[in-house]
């Protein structure tokens, strides 16, 4: 998006470090759950409770030989731990984003990260630029 509005700036900018608070969730030992967790928990300290009905019910899943295994989704729901050599696609987003003052909204702001998880620390495999949604 060309010169997009302040606003929405100002939430891709909370994106990235609603990121940072999930990365911090995704080590060994932890459930997946937590990542969800954290995500809301970012957003309620950063006083932007309204964000938190505009996140996707998944944040991600793991990554095997079939790609996607839908019993490790980073969700609510998930009591099953990270654990050490696991791989993990990351999608962080907002849907529905309400314009201040406006009964527009912001389709999509979306951050996405493939990383693979080490006993104290995970590597970036892959990196996708961030995807401005319609505004």
């Amino acid at each position: 998006m060309i010169d997009p509005p302040k606003y929405v700036t100002e939430t891709y900018d909370l994106l990235l470090r609603m990121q940072e608070a999930c990365l911090k969730e995704m080590t060994p030992g932890k459930s997946l759950k937590s990542v969800r967790s954290a995500a809301i928990s970012f957003l309620k300290s950063e006083k932007r409770d309204y964000l938190i009905d505009c996140l996707p019910k998944t944040l991600g899943f793991a990554i095997g030989i079939d790609f996607r295994d839908n019993a490790l989704a980073l969700n609510s729901k998930s009591n099953v731990s990270f654990r050490n050599l696991m791989t993990f696609y990351l999608s962080l987003g907002f849907q529905g984003v309400p314009h201040k003052g406006s009964e527009k909204v912001c389709t999509v702001l979306f951050y996405f990260r493939i990383l693979h998880l080490f006993s104290d620390s995970f590597m970036y495999i892959d990196f996708f630029p961030p995807c401005w949604g319609h505004c």
